[in-house]
């Protein structure tokens, strides 16, 4: 029992990135799409990082309110300006509420815009099932898209250990948990 627990961190860390996570090439594409979600702004700084790389030539923002009267939206923009980001950069997609609402409607905004292909800024442990769920709604309209998860500051295992059980309970077990919802529900 005292090894199980002392070793629970690296097992639970390990079967995590083994099927939750996917990182796909990183190649230039028409747009950059972060979606809302994550905790401390790591998503929209990594689409910034590749946006100014010259990865893409326009960011779409896709987001749904956090409070009754602030979007994400909001936050990151100004955030964005902030970084040197120009509004004109930046497509806003206001009315998701879940990752599949997002993928449906990020399709519908690059088919407006004839754009074919997509780098998806996601978090590490939610990127499987993000590709999923947009691979899926993009195959149909003939889009492509690529996963860029977001590096983690510092291991499950490095972690403090209270962040490290929040870490397995939020962001592990419930990415299982939805993960499974998705798979019945779509």
């Amino acid at each position: 029992i005292i090894v199980g627990y002392l070793n629970f961190p690296a097992v639970v860390s390990g079967i995590a990135e083994k099927t939750l996570v996917v990182n796909d090439d990183l190649i230039k594409s028409d747009v950059i799409i972060v979606i809302s979600g994550g905790f401390q702004g790591e998503r929209l700084e990594k689409a910034i990082d590749l946006f100014k790389s010259g990865y893409a030539q326009k960011l779409i923002f896709s987001g749904g309110l956090i409070t009754r009267d602030t979007s994400v939206i909001d936050l990151w923009l100004e955030r964005a300006g902030r970084m040197g980001i120009r509004p004109g950069d930046i497509i806003q997609q206001r009315d998701a509420t879940s990752t599949y609402e997002q993928a449906v409607f990020c399709a519908k905004i690059m088919k407006e815009k004839h754009y074919g292909s997509a780098l998806l800024v996601t978090s590490p442990y939610h990127s499987r099932r993000a590709k999923w769920v947009f691979k899926s709604i993009f195959d149909k309209r003939n889009l492509r898209v690529n996963v860029v998860p977001v590096e983690r500051p510092r291991s499950l295992i490095e972690e403090d250990k209270p962040r490290r059980i929040d870490i397995v309970i939020e962001e592990i077990f419930f990415e299982l948990q939805k993960t499974l919802f998705y798979y019945i529900a779509y």
